[in-house]
């Protein structure tokens, strides 16, 4: 039996979300609403999503939801510090980063928050990636040691469930300029295996993140090195 009913009802008036959903967003107006209508359409509804405008040259419309919450910073500071202010935010339990042009399947809560409940010592659920846009394959990552995490970064950034604790222990994202380009995930997911983690990983593609020209897999591409170095002397001591 499930321990989150896939049909519990939005929040009662009072009561904190089981899971906050932190979305950051930087000129991305015309992708927010199909990530935000795929929160809208989980089979599991108390959640609370804040959407952080990291000081965007286009105006964000939210709907008319209450589960809703905008969040401006007043100058562009980027993915790690949006992240940051929006879990620093956030009154659930457990955290998800949901990056403004990807989007969940309905039923990506549900059975994420059903995986972390059932062994309630999981830390992280993640599930399978199904890319769109450019691209169509899925990427299927599978759980490996802490170990491995220093030659490869195998746990996902957007679209992995966390508890509010990992960040905490973590001291966040850092936002450091030279993790602009991206790898802000990898080292994150560094500072966190300080302590033991309990991973869990669901074979479903229930992530979709989308692959465009510009976008920052794409970008990282011709910085990779750069921010390897920059993790590297940062973690130097694992």
């Amino acid at each position: 039996m499930a321990l989150f009913s896939p049909d519990q009802s939005s929040l009662a008036a009072g009561t904190a979300p089981a899971v906050s959903v932190v979305v950051p967003c930087f000129n991305q107006a015309r992708f927010l609403p199909e990530a935000l209508g795929s929160l809208q359409a989980q089979t599991f509804a108390n959640w609370e999503a804040i959407i952080v405008d990291d000081a965007s040259t286009e105006p964000l419309a939210l709907p008319d939801d209450d589960r809703f919450r905008l969040v401006r910073h007043p100058i562009n500071r980027g993915l790690a510090a949006a992240r940051n202010t929006g879990i620093a935010a956030a009154q659930g339990e457990f955290v998800l980063p949901l990056d403004a042009d990807d989007r969940l399947a309905p039923e990506y809560l549900a059975a994420t928050l059903d995986a972390m409940q059932r062994d309630a010592g999981n830390d992280l659920v993640f599930t399978d990636i199904q890319l769109f846009g450019l691209r169509r394959d899925i990427w299927r990552k599978t759980v490996q040691s802490l170990r491995y995490l220093l030659f490869e970064q195998w746990i996902p950034g957007a679209g992995t469930l966390m508890r509010r604790g990992v960040w905490e222990r973590a001291g966040g994202y850092c936002e450091a300029a030279e993790l602009r380009w991206g790898n802000e995930d990898w080292d994150f997911w560094l500072s966190a295996c300080g302590q033991p983690l309990q991973i869990r990983h669901l074979p479903r593609p229930l992530y979709h993140y989308r692959i465009q020209g510009n976008s920052m897999f794409t970008r990282l591409g011709y910085h990779d090195s750069e921010t390897r170095v920059f993790i590297y002397n940062r973690h130097r001591v694992l």
